[in-house]
């Protein structure tokens, strides 16, 4: 009916605005149905998964999932089927099209109707691969160079300007009368030193 066609046409163009606006957002937003089915995402989303809008509409969250990641993304969803109290901003791993994870940061907000029933939910994603990979190279940069000053045979101190010890070796510690390096952070040079010296 002519009827049909003018709502069918309303809602292919509503759907082409509600595009135009998300796509302006600098994140990714992804609506899914109860079932857990992608409903809407725009180009940000896709782009972070190297897909295009098309080839996610109608696929299960699952599908972007490596399968050791899915226990977690499940129990998030089911308690949101479920109306369960439930965190709704958390970081996590997705895999692209290409094979190459990302990390995320996701919220979620879930769509109930008027008795409470989950109807879907939407999530906004943050892509935070480029923040997690520097912090997992300060962290084995550290872990490098804690190895070296726990292997030489000198005692070292590290401490900032007003004397707060921010790292010491089992040497410097041994000869303080401490244990463990670690007893020494946080304490003050300048109690270690003679008001003589």
């Amino acid at each position: 009916t002519s009827w049909q066609r003018f709502f069918n046409a309303t809602k292919a163009q509503r759907h082409e605005e509600n595009q135009k606006y998300f796509d302006l957002t600098q994140e990714g937003i992804w609506v899914v149905d109860e079932t857990c089915h992608t409903t809407f995402t725009n180009t940000w989303m896709a782009d972070m998964l190297g897909y295009t809008v098309k080839e996610m509409s109608g696929k299960a969250v699952y599908d972007f999932i490596d399968p050791q990641n899915k226990d977690h993304i499940k129990k998030v969803l089911h308690s949101l089927q479920n109306n369960e109290p439930v965190k709704k901003a958390f970081e996590f791993e997705f895999v692209r099209k290409d094979g190459i994870r990302i990390y995320t940061f996701i919220r979620v907000s879930p769509f109930l109707n008027e008795r409470g029933r989950f109807l879907g939910a939407l999530g906004t994603v943050s892509d935070i691969t480029a923040r997690k990979k520097s912090e997992e190279a300060l962290q084995i940069s550290e872990k490098y160079y804690r190895t070296i000053i726990e292997a030489t045979p000198n005692g070292i101190l590290i401490f900032d300007p007003e004397g707060t010890i921010k790292m010491a070796n089992r040497q410097i510690a041994k000869f303080l009368g401490f244990s463990a390096a670690n007893d020494l952070d946080g304490k003050n040079l300048f109690n270690f030193i003679s008001p003589n010296d």
